[in-house]
């Protein structure tokens, strides 16, 4: 590839200094020149994809480790976790909002060798879409499951429309109950949100999904509020969870008292940004759910959060940003 496209690119850059000396001089005549340095970059482009399609032209030295639940810290209440199966795959929960996206969790995935190739989608809210057709340009998406049939987003609408014209299996959650994920796990439907109101706000159609891993249980509410709770204690269904990863829903509060009954769990991963205001945590509220027995794991201390399974069983929860550490024992 080297040998092809250096060449190439030794022309681009010296077509493009020559322009730059002739504009003050000869406007007229640099952008003629730019017009077809145009084409020699998009010639470049092209033979680079090509080069890079041919089987065996590259490969990735770099391990994607042991298998782990990625729960990433994002700024103005996006959201995202990737739950890696080491060599076996990975699945993307939320992609955060496209600068996120775009510059940390990509970035994040790449350095650790994971590579997605399938994706969740929680709620039609900007700050979980990842950008749309940015997501599978990035990582080898095949297949993506959405939580409603209709949105306003203009964004979901791209998941929607432009995802199956690029070969990617679309779902959504009413047409499931379980589905396999990586090492063994599954990933449960818990809440199904109201399929056709898009005038709802997208907060109120979240769908939430519980993780079951090597007897562990680990519910992702993303940014559900009361409302949902109310709706998914009142169903009668089994809620119980270990560690519960909790966005933060801007028009009610979320965690009352009947839900996290229900639930029962040992620790909760919370989501904390200074801005909007609506995105952060309560510190009144920390302080409660640890009176109740509760470990808190709020970002805004923790940054992002890496839960593993250990060899003995254990649970082990790991801060990004405090280098702080919490073992759930394996009962």
């Amino acid at each position: 590839a080297t040998g092809v496209l250096g060449p190439l690119v030794f022309v681009l850059i010296c077509v493009a200094l020559v322009s730059a000396a002739l504009h003050p001089i000869a406007p007229g005549a640099a952008a003629f020149l730019n017009r077809w340095n145009g084409v020699v970059a998009d010639g470049c482009v092209v033979l680079a994809e090509w080069l890079s399609g041919i089987p065996g032209s590259h490969f990735d030295t770099r391990s994607s480790g042991e298998p782990k639940l990625l729960v990433y810290d994002l700024d103005y209440g996006a959201g995202a976790a990737c739950f890696s199966g080491g060599k076996e795959g990975a699945v993307l929960l939320d992609c955060g909002d496209r600068r996120s996206f775009r510059y940390r969790i990509t970035k994040s995935l790449r350095t650790l060798g994971i590579s997605p190739d399938s994706v969740v989608i929680s709620h039609a809210d900007g700050g979980h879409l990842g950008g749309g057709a940015e997501v599978w340009e990035a990582f080898p998406v095949r297949q993506v499951l959405l939580p409603v049939a209709k949105s306003r987003s203009a964004v979901y609408k791209v998941w929607q429309n432009e995802a199956p014209e690029a070969g990617i299996r679309v779902k959504t959650a009413g047409e499931i109950e379980r589905l396999p994920l990586p090492d063994g796990a599954s990933l449960e439907m818990l809440h199904v949100p109201v399929p056709d109101a898009a005038n709802m706000q997208a907060d109120e159609r979240v769908a939430v999904f519980r993780i079951h891993w090597r007897g562990w249980k680990i519910l992702m509410m993303s940014d559900a509020g009361l409302g949902i709770e109310e709706q998914m204690t009142e169903s009668g269904q089994d809620l119980a969870a270990d560690v519960i990863v909790a966005g933060r829903n801007r028009h009610t509060s979320s965690l009352g008292d009947a839900f996290l009954d229900a639930v029962k769990p040992k620790a909760i991963v919370v989501s904390h940004s200074e801005f909007p205001v609506e995105e952060r945590f309560p510190e009144d509220q920390a302080a409660y759910l640890e009176s109740r027995g509760i470990e808190v794991l709020n970002q805004r201390d923790w940054g992002g959060v890496t839960i593993r399974i250990a060899e003995n069983g254990n649970l082990l929860l790991e801060g990004f940003v405090n280098g702080g550490s919490l073992v759930l024992e394996k009962n």
